[in-house]
């Protein structure tokens, strides 16, 4: 690139184009030029180039980043916890990090469930003791318990093993009765010492 033009006293003086530097400079003309370094993403400039002068680039530091060339600083990454939100996805040297709204943590759900769990035995006791008072409030017998059950088959079973039992022990009771009334039927013989005869009296 032309720098000054010559003239009839000077020679020309060439210098470099801009996003040039010059590499070989031979008092205030350039022999030979070349591009300047391009600081990217992830880096910063350090020195900023001269026409005599490449850049000079350096890497973001931990916890900084910059996402576009030529950047003259890096940014530090956003702080997700001071800003009430979880961090979705972590920063890097070329982009910052990702913030999500803060919702509801493993634990959290945890209790909830355990409350809901609590809550539905709560009312599972409730709605049984309400039924058992109801039972006791009507009064009702143990067949009439069974004749509740609209005639079921599991019901039937128990209700003919009962009559059953019951019938059997009327039964016995019969017969024990039976038996007493005949043994206070049979007559008592007593013998008189003094006359040496015997009657028999009915008791």
């Amino acid at each position: 690139m032309v720098k000054e033009k010559c003239t009839y006293t000077k020679n020309t003086v060439c210098g470099c184009a801009p996003g040039d530097f010059c590499r070989h400079p031979t008092g205030g003309d350039c022999e030979m030029c070349s591009p300047c370094t391009v600081c990217l993403p992830g880096s910063k400039v350090k020195i900023l180039g001269t026409e005599f002068n490449d850049n000079v680039c350096e890497l973001c530091p931990d916890g900084t980043f910059s996402a576009t060339n030529m950047s003259h600083s890096c940014q530090p990454w956003t702080k997700c916890e001071e800003e009430g939100m979880t961090e979705g996805k972590a920063g890097t040297a070329t982009s910052d990090a990702v913030c999500v709204k803060r919702g509801l943590s493993a634990t959290g759900m945890a209790l909830i469930i355990v409350f809901l769990v609590l809550i539905v035995l709560v009312v599972a006791v409730a709605v049984y003791f309400l039924w058992r008072r109801k039972k006791r409030k009507d009064g009702l017998t143990p067949a009439q318990d069974i004749g509740a059950c609209n005639l079921k088959p599991s019901c039937l079973s128990i209700y003919e093993t009962d009559k059953d039992e019951l019938n059997e022990e009327v039964m016995e009771n019969l017969i024990r009765t039976r038996k007493e009334g005949t043994d206070a039927a049979l007559p008592v013989q007593e013998t008189t010492k003094n006359s040496g005869t015997s009657t028999l009296h009915s008791t």
